[in-house]
């Protein structure tokens, strides 16, 4: 069954250990392997008083594989235990290689490669116990939590900022995407020449209220999405829409304050817009990043100003991060509800963004 869930982490994260890697080196990366517990987890097995096993993985984890593989990345789990709970959680993230119950990760991880044809440099694998140190250590990027074991950690080329089980491997997914959507933005093809967005619809401005930021962040979450079902494409199509964007400005001083994209926007009805790969940026009154929302797909009720959806959402803030699954935002009673797997993580102490 389901379970809901709410984490708060409190301090700093420690930064990534070792040379910075070129981006030319996760360019070439086509498999991302890596072990379950430690990795995708913090380690914790929950048993039941039956017997039953549980595990917590981050919904922030899961949408960097999923974008992986839309990449065309392929993604192994080498796990050294069966688990019925990392089962699940592979067949819902539709992880395409997954192996359990070999501690000989190295010779795994071997086979693999030699199916899929792949040599080393074009590989990134991830563990944490001392039975992943040859795997990160053959592989053409080896990376190991900050929580690892000490050989673990010197085989590593790369120990992400963020926790095991709490944005690790999200962080090494990005990493591996950074280079692909840097040669898209600058392609041709992606050109406004290309590809014109629809026209937006006039929003109303939005300005973020001073202080007390944590306090406030389910409004402004809801606010940006508010702005998307403003901005909805307004041009009824029986076509979907394929990578548009959508800009808004201040009606006053033509400050550029949101961005909407999505890869694909389909009309249900005249009211209904699910937009999928969806991403709104909004600016503060320095034309900085104030709030970043990801989710895979949205569905935005334009008359009702309602937004949901139930695969997850991502928010980016300055020094936090919130996400879930199940979430619909309500605008006109300000009200977000995240129903499975709710996760804050501050990643600065906690008085400095209060400030």
């Amino acid at each position: 069954m389901a379970r809901s869930s709410s984490l708060f982490r409190f301090g700093t994260n420690s930064r990534a250990t070792g040379p910075a890697i070129p981006a030319a080196r996760w360019a070439a990366i086509r498999l991302f392997a890596m072990d379950v517990d430690g990795v995708l987890t913090d380690g914790s097995i929950y048993v039941s008083s039956d017997g039953a096993e549980m595990k917590r993985f981050s919904v922030l984890d899961g949408m960097g594989l999923a974008r992986l593989r839309q990449a065309g990345v392929a993604v192994a789990w080498i796990s050294g235990r069966e688990s019925g709970a990392t089962t699940r959680r592979a067949e819902e993230l539709k992880v395409p290689h997954l192996i359990q119950g070999r501690t000989d990760k190295l010779v795994a991880l071997q086979e693999l490669a030699a199916r899929l044809a792949l040599p080393p440099e074009s590989i990134c694998y991830m563990g944490d116990d001392d039975i992943d140190t040859t795997a990160i250590s053959w592989a053409g990027i080896g990376v190991a939590p900050a929580t690892s074991m000490p050989s673990a950690l010197a085989a590593a080329d790369y120990v992400p900022s963020r926790a095991a089980g709490a944005g690790a491997v999200r962080e090494v997914c990005e990493h591996i995407l950074a280079p692909a959507a840097d040669n898209r933005s600058r392609s041709p093809s992606h050109s406004r020449s290309q590809s014109p967005p629809p026209r937006a619809m006039p929003a109303r401005p939005h300005h973020r209220r001073p202080g007390r930021p944590l306090l406030g962040l389910l409004t402004v979450v809801l606010c940006a999405l508010g702005a998307a079902t403003r901005a909805a494409p307004p041009a009824m199509t029986d076509a979907p829409i394929i990578n548009f964007r959508l800009a808004l400005f201040d009606d006053e001083t033509g400050r550029k304050t949101s961005d909407l994209r999505g890869g694909t926007a389909i009309y249900h009805d005249a009211e209904q817009v699910e937009i999928r790969d969806f991403t709104l940026t909004l600016l503060d009154r320095t034309d900085n990043l104030a709030l970043k929302v990801v989710s895979p797909k949205a569905l935005l009720q334009i008359k009702t100003r309602l937004a949901g959806g139930d695969a997850g959402i991502e928010v980016q803030g300055p020094g936090y991060s919130l996400a879930g699954r199940q979430w619909r935002c309500e605008e006109p009673t300000r009200k977000i509800t995240i129903r499975e797997d709710a996760l804050v993580v501050f990643q600065a102490p906690l008085l400095d963004i209060l400030k």
